[in-house]
């Protein structure tokens, strides 16, 4: 549900830049500045701790699946270089179950005896995007410091994040990037901790 809520966010997003862009944005990589991606996450993961009830098996419990994810931003270009922007990422990985003995054995979350929740990657915060020449079709890194949850707001208990990486801007306003993410989160009532770890490939379009 989120990640559809997410992309029809994106969606409109990407309109609204559509409808403003002639007025607004003089693709000099200063001032204001928006934007928003698809991806796909060939990593996308979470550790946490297990529980059988019915055998008592307990362990450290590891998926690390394929996910789709969206993301946008919006922001400031300090010069021709350097943007800093406020970002929000989500990242929709497969479920999957701990490897309980028995497969119809229900399983649970240490702790709290509770089925674990549907598990998302979300990053949240600020990112600094550093392009290497003045010009279009520049190499860039980007790195941000922000939050980090596995569920909606209300559900879970942000944690720190960071986030990582670089690409290649194809074209005036297009961008290619792999992004490495990582953060703990907890879960609101549990206490719960899951550390998250992400890898995405992604495709953005933003106005500058």
């Amino acid at each position: 549900m989120k990640t559809i809520i997410a992309l029809t966010f994106a969606i409109l997003l990407l309109s609204l830049a559509h409808q403003a862009s002639a007025g607004i944005f003089d693709h000099s990589r200063r001032g204001f500045c928006l934007g928003a991606g698809v991806g796909l996450a060939p990593l996308a993961g979470y550790t946490t701790d297990y529980y059988c009830f019915y055998t008592e098996e307990q362990g450290t419990f590891t998926v690390t699946k394929p996910a789709f994810s969206v993301d946008f931003f919006f922001g400031y270009g300090l010069n021709r270089r350097d943007i800093l922007t406020v970002r929000f990422q989500i990242s929709d990985p497969a479920e999957d179950d701990p490897p309980c003995t028995r497969p119809a054995d229900a399983w649970y979350i240490v702790d709290y005896k509770e089925p674990l929740p549907r598990i998302y990657q979300i990053y949240s915060g600020p990112v600094w995007y550093h392009f290497f020449r003045d010009d279009d079709n520049a190499v860039f890194s980007e790195i941000g410091l922000g939050a980090a949850s596995h569920d909606e707001p209300g559900k879970a208990d942000p944690g720190w994040g960071f986030l990582f990486g670089g690409g290649f801007e194809t074209g005036p306003g297009w961008l290619i990037s792999l992004e490495f993410s990582r953060g703990i989160s907890h879960g609101k009532d549990t206490g719960q901790k899951f550390t998250l770890n992400s890898l995405n490939l992604m495709f953005t379009r933003y106005w500058y």
